[in-house]
């Protein structure tokens, strides 16, 4: 099996994944289409190996370089996307004007503070409290005793614990997301190969090939 049949298959077939079946096919067809052209530069007989690179790097830049610039920024956007949907499931904000459980806060910090660190990570860890957990989010270190990387894993544990549908959405759409982002990153590798440019000369290209991109791009046509 192919690594291009290993990525598609990664992808699941899930109809809310079409998108990134339709920019997978998009991707793989570029090496395959720059191929056809090399070939049929080469039956020409009349051009050494610079020249039917430079023709394989014109083809491209007709055909080829518009609809990678345009799945780079899908695949940017969409990347974003589904960082800004982990950002949004949160841990509970504290209530700022309930005096009574402000004080109760307080004292659920003052009693963490007090326990021995492994009690603090089973305490912290395992479903942990709505209260305590908006307690110990709201305060600084040196007034709970928790450190960064206990209060980094309260939070995810809670998140795990309250939102499982939706963890378990993002974590497919994500793996879906690696799959399309591995793709692009081989599509790249063989185009770039096949056109003859450096990493550096590629991504000049890329833009300065397509200005109808950087037009769209500008316009807001793509990248949502």
């Amino acid at each position: 099996m192919t690594p291009w049949n290993t990525f598609r298959d990664n992808i699941p077939t899930d109809p809310r994944f079409l998108g990134h079946r339709a920019i997978f096919d998009k991707l793989r067809s570029m090496p395959e289409t720059l191929a056809s052209a090399r070939d049929a530069a080469k039956k020409l007989g009349t051009l050494n190996d610079r020249g039917i690179t430079e023709r394989v790097r014109d083809f491209a830049t007709k055909k080829v370089a518009a609809d990678l610039r345009r799945e780079v920024i899908k695949i940017d956007a969409a990347k974003k996307k589904l960082e800004s949907r982990r950002r949004n499931l949160t841990v509970p904000a504290a209530d700022k004007t309930d005096v009574g459980a402000a004080l109760l806060r307080q004292e659920i910090r003052a009693h963490v503070r007090q326990m021995e660190s492994s009690k603090q990570v089973r305490t912290l860890t395992f479903n942990p409290d709505p209260v305590v957990v908006a307690a110990i989010s709201e305060a600084p270190s040196m007034l709970t005793g928790v450190s960064d990387s206990l209060r980094g894993q309260m939070e995810a544990a809670f998140i795990e614990a309250h939102f499982p549908a939706e963890i378990a959405v993002l974590r497919e759409d994500a793996e879906a997301l690696e799959s399309v982002g591995m793709a692009l990153e081989s599509a790249t590798k063989e185009v770039r190969a096949a056109i003859g440019l450096s990493e550096l000369e590629f991504k000049k290209w890329l833009v300065t090939s397509t200005p109808e991109v950087s037009q769209e791009l500008l316009e807001g046509r793509i990248g949502e």
